[in-house]
């Protein structure tokens, strides 16, 4: 009986998940590309410091969307008049700070596939 609650729960969750709708857009690297060339977006990257260090967006700001600090750095930081665009390592975590700022009245794009796609279509990072 256990299990059939639990396999009706996670039915349940899959099918309002798949309904749901993002706050936000997706972009892929081209177009994520595109977008940051404009002087008017801000890039953010979500990664830890250390991850930050070892490689990032030329132009990126850092605020780690783990640290409880994340909302009053970034409110400190970042404009909210200005379109940001998001991106971690593989797209889960900026996924995460998008929905986060859009429910605080940013607009926020999230890059697909993080950096990892970004390095993987051989754009240039700075360490």
């Amino acid at each position: 009986m256990k299990k059939l609650f639990l396999a009706i729960c996670a039915a349940l969750g899959c099918s309002m998940g798949a309904t749901a709708q993002n706050a936000f857009d997706n972009m892929n690297v081209k177009d994520f590309e595109a977008l940051i060339t404009s002087d008017s977006i801000q890039v953010l990257d979500v990664r830890t410091p250390a991850e930050f260090s070892d490689g990032h967006i030329k132009g990126a700001i850092n605020i780690n969307v783990l640290d409880s600090s994340f909302m009053n750095v970034a409110r400190q930081k970042l404009d909210k008049g200005r379109m940001i665009a998001i991106y971690c390592r593989s797209g889960k975590r900026s996924a995460m700070a998008c929905s986060r700022l859009a429910g605080e009245g940013y607009r926020t794009t999230n890059l697909l596939g993080g950096i990892i796609a970004w390095t993987k279509e051989q754009r240039p990072v700075v360490k």
